[in-house]
């Protein structure tokens, strides 16, 4: 949709909350316009409004969080995220998009959880497997982590970050073969150099005898 149908839908939804301001999906949509006009504050306003509404509204309350995540108040992403899935325990995307704010600030452990949630209710869900496999390559848990892009790559192929990760990892494995093959043959080297310094020494011993 260009900008001008964009502009075009933003004026036909103004006018349905004008005349019916008790109008949840109106100000959902609404809201998601703004937000694809790249006018966040306003999309805030909407989805509120429309949470405002329906406060049992978790898709409102979800695109919400998600906008203040692009916004960088973290806190209160969580915050909705928790809210809407408190609403619908089954808000798949609700669980993966939590987990990613989590992370952000640190938490983890929490972040797992909720990515596992995520997995629970949708075992091939792609972006939770990348970021679980995230996590564990930043742990430098490769074995772990290069599973869970295996599964990312056996459900979809549009993702960038499991072919670039799985390369980082198996570069690093090349790399450590070739360091444990290097250090053996510098090993066997080394031996075999001094048992044939001992073994000249002892022929050149035996011939000053002579």
């Amino acid at each position: 949709m260009d900008s001008g149908d964009l502009n075009r839908a933003l004026q036909y939804y103004k006018e349905a909350v004008k005349l019916k301001p008790a109008f949840p999906e109106a100000y959902l949509n609404l809201g998601n316009i703004y937000k694809a006009l790249a006018m966040p504050q306003e999309a805030i306003v909407c989805y509120q409004r429309a949470v405002q509404t329906r406060p049992n509204y978790p898709v409102a309350l979800g695109n919400l969080a998600s906008t203040y995540y692009e916004r960088g108040q973290l806190d209160l992403a969580i915050h909705h995220y928790k809210q809407a899935i408190a609403y619908d325990q089954r808000f798949v995307e609700a669980y993966n998009n939590l987990g990613n704010a989590l992370k952000d600030v640190g938490r983890v452990d929490e972040a797992i959880q909720c990515y596992n949630q995520c997995l629970t209710l949708q075992p091939n869900h792609p972006q939770a497997l990348t970021n679980l496999g995230n996590i564990y390559m930043e742990w430098n848990m490769v074995g772990a982590a290069a599973s869970y892009y295996k599964a990312t790559l056996a459900v979809t192929t549009g993702l960038s970050a499991p072919f670039n990760n799985l390369a980082v990892i198996y570069k690093q494995q090349v790399v450590l073969w070739c360091s444990i093959f290097c250090f053996f043959f510098w090993e066997i080297t080394w031996k075999l150099y001094l048992v044939t310094m001992r073994f000249y020494g002892l022929i050149h011993w035996q011939l000053m005898d002579l």
